[in-house]
């Protein structure tokens, strides 16, 4: 069986308020802030290697043209997490990935080493397009932007420029989304769509999931210090874990044990930890400016495995960085939301099937608590389960009283 390592990293966000249902992660001011450096650039290659604690980072290097701010070379490497070397492959969802050839709008952190990577993650990187009239226009793909309008090129520079200069321009800088960029039906019925992709060593991009958590096959998660500003935090970490484990059209089992003492920082290391009041910030690039992360995948020879005729790639640990500052509400969100991403479900709204309102959203509703809304239902007895029980139907009106024989409408 093939060696294969996976991180898979969820970043979410959340409104700072019960019954807020939407939240942009980073205004374009605040990401103008949030940067080191603001570059426009054409990405001239790309390189992986191995990092030393096993993951794999790729360095993008890129060249270029327009410096908006900070000091900035000609030529800069931009290294992020994920991509396939030494027959491992490292998967961070929302991570910013780079093209060669392609021309880039990015907003920059520097590292300690010298190079850079993009501030706020996939949301600091914009690509040059057109549009239908052929008008330069810069966009981004991002989950927890599912909606984002693109920006017109040259009123978007001009903006950056002024906001960096210390003035207060007007927003005015969005352009209208293409014809085809607007309308992208998709056909679902299967487990594999409510699941992350990842891409392995061999370039083989498949969804991931547990393999036999249709029939128990789980993960036991062990919290690593404590969350001072939620006491509760036990007792919501276990209510997160039974969210998911209860439901009794799936099968996967998801259980809080014994506090951990032994692992300081996450990796692939066999155990799956929920960091309290994490603060890790190695490495620097992963999860910039999110709430809560989950990091996980498989660090033996774990292979792929199938479920109802789909191939999967397998995972079997996580670990959850929970952030400091959380409150006791978002807490309890936050680590049901995570505990799903642990067992491989994607975004609510990233794609289809689609729902604004579940836990599994991007901007997550502090309203749900631990409680799983239809579409979460739906998405863990799909990929864990036989799809969600059939309804009998029932007649709730009709015209007037009659008959109706078989074969007959």
């Amino acid at each position: 069986m093939k060696s294969l390592r996976l991180i898979a990293a969820m970043a979410c966000f959340v409104a700072a308020t019960a019954g807020a249902t939407t939240f942009q992660p980073l205004s374009d001011r605040q990401l103008i802030e949030h940067a080191d450096a603001i570059v426009v650039g054409t990405v001239r290659g790309a390189s992986t290697h191995v990092a030393k604690n096993g993951y794999v980072m790729t360095d993008y290097d890129v060249s270029v043209a327009d410096v908006l701010k900070g000091l900035v070379g000609q030529d800069i490497v931009v290294r992020e997490w994920g991509g396939a070397a030494a027959g491992r492959f490292t998967f961070i969802e929302d991570s910013a990935t780079y093209t060669p050839g392609e021309r880039v709008f990015a907003f920059l952190r520097r590292s300690s080493d010298g190079t850079w990577f993009t501030a706020s993650m996939a949301v600091g990187k914009f690509t040059y397009s057109q549009d239908n009239s052929g008008a330069e226009t810069l966009v981004r793909h991002v989950s927890e932007m599912r909606n984002d309008p693109p920006r017109d090129a040259v009123a978007f520079k001009s903006y950056v420029r002024d906001v960096v200069s210390g003035h207060e321009p007007d927003a005015t800088y969005f352009a209208s989304p293409s014809v085809s960029a607007a309308f992208k039906p998709t056909i679902f019925t299967t487990a594999s769509q409510y699941c992350i992709l990842a891409t392995d060593q061999n370039q083989v991009t498949l969804p991931i999931r547990i393999p036999g958590g249709e029939s128990g096959a789980g993960i036991q998660f062990h919290p690593h210090g404590t969350q001072a500003n939620v006491p509760t935090s036990a007792t919501l970490m276990a209510n997160g874990a039974a969210a998911w484990t209860g439901d009794t059209s799936a099968g996967v089992v998801l259980s809080v044990g014994s506090a951990d003492t032994t692992h300081p920082t996450f990796g692939l290391d066999g155990a799956s930890v929920i960091y309290l009041d994490s603060t890790d910030s190695a490495p620097p690039s992963l999860c910039d400016s999110t709430f809560a992360c989950a990091i996980g995948g498989c660090g033996g020879s774990c292979g792929d495995h199938s479920f109802h005729s789909e191939t999967f790639h397998s995972i079997s640990e996580c670990d959850i960085l929970m952030r400091p500052t959380l409150s006791t509400n978002q807490f309890a969100v936050l680590i049901t939301h995570e505990m799903g991403h642990a067992i491989g479900l994607r975004h609510s709204d990233q794609g289809t099937p689609f729902s604004g309102t579940a836990i599994m959203t991007s901007s997550t509703n502090v309203a749900f608590g631990s409680t799983l809304q239809p579409y979460d239902r739906d998405a863990v007895e799909t990929v864990y389960g036989n799809g969600p029980p059939c309804q009998p139907a029932g007649i709730s009106s009709q015209s007037q009283s009659q008959n109706v024989n078989s074969g007959q409408q």
